[in-house]
């Protein structure tokens, strides 16, 4: 535990290997975000069945299109996080200043590569050698 972390706080520490520990609030989270989450998710579907190469099936492009978005959006926050936490200026941006970063800086990067992903066509190869 980080030491200004006392038992009453609630929050869970992921503990980074060396430099800083960072502090995940996770009572937070409503049931609006989740709800708000997955309806992103739910009109992911028409648009990469739109943005697909044409040899890829939809609901496997769609696959690689979440998989490869949440992935980014999960590491680009994480090191944002830490980045902010090390540097201090996690307090002075404020939670306003934090969500615009995390938008310009993790959603959006993490859009534009699982789109790029997306317009992939499928693999050429084969079934392995027996």
């Amino acid at each position: 535990m980080c030491p200004s972390c006392g038992p009453a706080n609630k929050a869970r520490t992921l503990k980074w290997t060396g430099v800083a520990l960072y502090s995940v609030p996770m009572e937070g989270v409503s049931w609006t975000t989740v709800a708000l989450a997955l309806g992103v998710l739910a009109l992911a579907a028409p648009y990469v069945n739109w943005i697909r190469h044409p040899a890829q099936r939809p609901f496997a492009a769609y696959l690689v299109f979440v998989s490869v978005f949440a992935l980014a959006c999960i590491v680009l926050f994480l090191a944002l996080a830490w980045l902010a936490g090390v540097l201090g200026v996690r307090a002075s941006l404020g939670p306003g200043g934090l969500a615009a970063l995390l938008l310009a800086l993790g959603v959006v990067p993490a859009f534009a590569i699982a789109t790029w992903q997306a317009r992939q066509p499928p693999s050429r190869r084969g079934r392995p050698p027996d």
